[in-house]
């Protein structure tokens, strides 16, 4: 019974596309709803990399949680230590931030040190050597002596640096009553700490926080910021952060951890009044408003273009239309011998139906197409990293992302199809037959 009834679909689409100006008209329709749909999968997988880059990018480089505080340096006393154990933080690392200018071979940036902390592996920190992939809390992977520093990509290429070049940093005075002067202190490059965001390979100079210590004349556990990574929890474990869904999950871990670690440091400012007033900020936080805007883009423009999938869908029906007015002999000879009108419906719904499907898959390759591009086109791989703030795209399209496009756009050809199929439907056999015979 399913063969006879699959050969007779079988005949039926022969004598549908008898000719080659029918294949033309179905090629076209195919590749121009292909194009739509890809279009649409384009647009949300570029605003997805985005997403994902920069939320990656802002992980690895300030690590889950940043702790600051107003009075800019703070200790880190066993208030805090205390905050983690309790929390079950393990990878911490403290860090000493100021601005200063970097000079080299006449020419001069302004740019952020982070002294960063080389005795942190006991806290899970910056442990192990060179190019090592130890868990580490801000991506920089390096030992550094007193005397040697790392700096973003981008300012490595801008400067022309070279590993082994000396560099000057120029700091403010550590004690503006005095009027010392600025401090000139000269760095060996190391070698360059990539972290996909523009801004902060452009800005970010690395050194021995022992140094800037001595520097600004402070104490051993005096910082003015702590990167923090939250606890591998049993589901954190599962996240390899390389679509939404599970940034998603992470983020929420994080909000939850930021919560509580606020309030065991508020609990501790509330008994001691003499400690420092410290704030949790998430990762995340510094692009905020950028990430809410491209989350609102996304949903605006993919409504957008769902006018553009329509307008295909409507070839769509237009050649099944042609079709039925080109076959229309054919087509009443067939209901003359028995053919009724509802399973004629069905086989223009079949022929819907695989028009979808093979447009879907060519839609897919069109986007991988599309990723290709712009990983190796140097037009659409080197983007202006000072208006996107990242240094590279990536198209990011998830499963559910193809689900959604994918039978969204199936709803839409079903809708349309079914007001279409009203206009064949009213068409009387004996009118087909005089068609084919005037």
């Amino acid at each position: 019974m399913v063969f006879k009834s699959f050969r007779s679909y079988l005949i039926f689409f022969q004598i549908l596309m008898k000719g080659k100006s029918a294949f033309r008209f179905v090629f076209g329709v195919i590749i121009g709803l292909a194009f739509s749909i890809s279009v649409i999968l384009g647009a949300i997988g570029i605003m997805d990399g985005f997403d994902i880059v920069l939320k990656k990018g802002l992980k690895q480089s300030t690590g889950d949680l940043t702790i600051s505080a107003r009075d800019s340096f703070f200790h880190l006393d066993s208030n805090i230590t205390n905050a983690f154990k309790d929390l079950g933080i393990t990878h911490y690392t403290p860090i000493i931030q100021k601005e200063a200018f970097l000079v080299f071979d006449g020419s001069s940036k302004g740019v952020l040190v982070k002294g960063i902390d080389q005795n942190s592996s006991e806290k899970g920190g910056n442990s192990g050597s060179e190019g090592s992939d130890s868990d580490n809390v801000i991506g920089v992977n390096y030992k550094l002596s007193n005397k040697e520093a790392l700096v973003g990509q981008e300012l490595f290429k801008i400067l022309n640096l070279k590993v082994g070049d000396n560099i000057v940093l120029v700091f403010a005075s550590a004690d503006e009553s005095q009027n010392l002067g600025p401090s000139l202190n000269t760095f060996t490059i190391k070698g360059f700490v990539k972290h996909d965001l523009y801004i902060k390979d452009l800005r970010f100079v690395y050194v021995n926080k022992s140094v800037l210590q001595h520097i600004f004349n402070l104490s051993d556990d005096q910082v003015n910021i702590i990167s923090v990574n939250i606890p591998l929890t049993v589901n954190a474990k599962t996240l390899k952060y390389q679509d939404q869904i599970s940034l998603t999950k992470h983020m929420s871990l994080v909000s939850d951890y930021q919560q509580r670690l606020q309030l065991l440091l508020n609990e501790t400012y509330d008994v001691n009044k003499n400690s420092t007033m410290l704030r949790v900020y998430p990762f995340w936080r510094e692009f905020q408003y950028l990430i809410e805007a491209v989350k609102v883009e996304k949903l605006v423009i993919s409504i957008i273009l769902q006018l553009i999938v329509i307008i295909s869908i409507f070839n769509v029906m237009a050649f099944i239309l042609y079709l039925n007015e080109k076959q229309a002999q054919e087509i009443s000879l067939l209901q003359a011998l028995g053919m009724s009108k509802k399973k004629l419906i069905k086989i223009w719904l079949t022929l819907v139906l695989i028009i979808w499907l093979i447009s879907s898959f060519v839609a897919i390759i069109l986007t991988r197409i599309f990723d290709f591009a712009l990983k190796n086109l140097p037009f659409l791989k080197n983007i202006p990293g000072e208006i996107y703030n990242l240094t590279r795209l990536s198209l990011e399209i998830s499963i559910r992302d193809y689900c959604i496009v994918f039978f969204l756009t199936l709803f839409w050809i079903l809708l349309i199809a079914l007001m279409g199929f009203r206009k064949i439907k009213k068409d009387s056999t004996l009118k087909g037959l005089r068609k084919g015979f005037s």
